[in-house]
């Protein structure tokens, strides 16, 4: 389950390319990407945990800050 400021840092992304940073608990960077369309790509990750291998799904819950 995603966070309400992980929703919050969502919505605000811009739709063009760029790179995003997931932080954990303690604000340490544990994934940097690109991508072309940010925001599709950093929401890609919070969808249906079934879409998602069992290292990301792992990722992902450690995911407590997004920045871009």
């Amino acid at each position: 389950m995603k966070s309400k400021q992980i929703e919050e840092q969502l919505k605000s992304l811009p739709t063009g390319p760029g790179v995003y940073l997931f932080k954990d608990e303690e604000g340490n960077v544990i994934y940097v990407g690109k991508a072309a369309n940010l925001s599709n790509r950093a929401r890609s990750y919070f969808g249906s945990p079934s879409s998602l291998s069992s290292k990301v799904q792992h990722l992902v819950s450690r995911i407590k800050e997004l920045e871009f």
